[in-house]
């Protein structure tokens, strides 16, 4: 009997092995880049691939009145915390907001954050086709305490690697020395 369990039990570790690889090779086998061209604030061209360093993305606008803010003052503050990574990462924001985040918007908005920070805009198809490989959700809300719309959107700072591979994924409330941590791990 106890022989039986035990050629049952190595079976099963087997399956669960094999399946483990299956879809440890699955998921590999559908990563993606996530590569981008849009539009800086001073109106050039930014292609994510182009760009050899790691980058941390943010999606927003910037009449957002809580979100935005916090989740750039916490990349601000992590990629400050270590010069390393202010000199490997890129801080990028991207608007969900084009009607409103003109390229003057975003460069005076962007002050007030790293002075690394690349702003990018772009039509709204072009926006769309980001928002759709990174997953972001995005939509207009009009809160009746509010005069003028709001965006609700999604939340996530992604951390993307030199091949614009998602590497990492933060909630913009993190705090910015276990971010900054994170990251560094990722370099």
């Amino acid at each position: 009997m106890q022989k039986l369990w035990l050629i049952c039990f190595g079976i099963t570790c087997v399956a669960f092995l094999a399946m483990y690889a299956l879809l440890s090779f699955y998921s590999q086998a559908n990563e993606e880049s996530v590569s981008f061209v849009l539009h800086t604030f001073e109106g050039n061209d930014y292609t994510s691939s182009k760009d050899p360093q790691f980058k941390l993305v943010f999606f927003g606008f910037t009449h957002c009145p809580d979100v935005c803010p916090t989740g750039l003052a916490t990349m601000s503050k992590a990629l400050s915390s270590d010069q390393a990574l202010s000199e490997t990462v890129t801080p990028v924001f991207i608007t969900v907001d084009p009607e409103r985040d003109t390229p003057e918007a975003m460069r005076d908005y962007l002050q007030n954050f790293e002075p690394s920070f690349i702003g990018l805009v772009g039509s709204r198809a072009e926006l769309e086709a980001v928002q759709k490989a990174f997953k972001v959700y995005a939509q207009k809300v009009q809160p009746p305490q509010y005069e003028e719309y709001l965006m609700d959107h999604s939340t996530h700072i992604y951390l993307l690697d030199k091949d614009d591979m998602v590497v990492d994924v933060y909630d913009y409330r993190i705090d910015a020395t276990k971010m900054a941590q994170k990251i560094q791990s990722h370099i």
